[in-house]
């Protein structure tokens, strides 16, 4: 057996390893003109891309980290797999706020339109009295006075 035949085989071996383990980075990136309308759909593109790149990241890494590595790479895993879940909460928490916005604006509207419609099939207004409690039960309580049935009179 020659050494150096042993030490290149292995050096062989680690080079192909490598080349099959190469990161891919996308070529392009697209230039996207942000405005208020459409920053919402952004951000959950965005948002579901680094989740998919940190799920896919977890995946890879499982099966070294179950083979045994030395602690600072458990605790840089480890540390992957929190920002991942927080990053899906977050995702969660966005989904869950703009369901909640829309079923609000869609109550306000039904609030309204039931409004509209009572106001409708309200009888005229001539014969309404707006007045306090006090002056409601004053006028029905209280005896009249004759200054005020002088007036009248008159």
């Amino acid at each position: 057996m020659d050494p150096l035949n042993d030490v290149d085989n292995i050096i062989n071996q680690l080079r192909s390893d490598n080349s099959s383990r190469a990161l891919t980075v996308p070529s392009e990136t697209k230039k996207i003109d942000l405005s208020d309308d459409n920053v919402g759909e952004y951000v959950y593109q965005k948002t579901a891309s680094l989740v998919d790149a940190g799920v896919n990241a977890v995946n890879d890494l499982r099966h070294l980290m179950q083979g045994g590595a030395d602690p600072k790479e458990l605790a840089a895993f480890a540390q992957l797999i929190n920002a991942v879940t927080k990053s899906i909460d977050t995702l969660n928490n966005i989904n869950l706020q703009n369901k909640h916005e829309k079923s609000a604006i869609e109550l306000k509207k039904m609030d309204i339109a039931g409004k509209k419609d009572i106001v409708s099939n309200l009888p005229a207004a001539n014969n309404i009295l707006i007045a306090t409690r006090d002056e409601v039960m004053s006028r029905i309580f209280d005896k009249p006075r004759k200054d005020k049935l002088e007036i009248l009179e008159d």
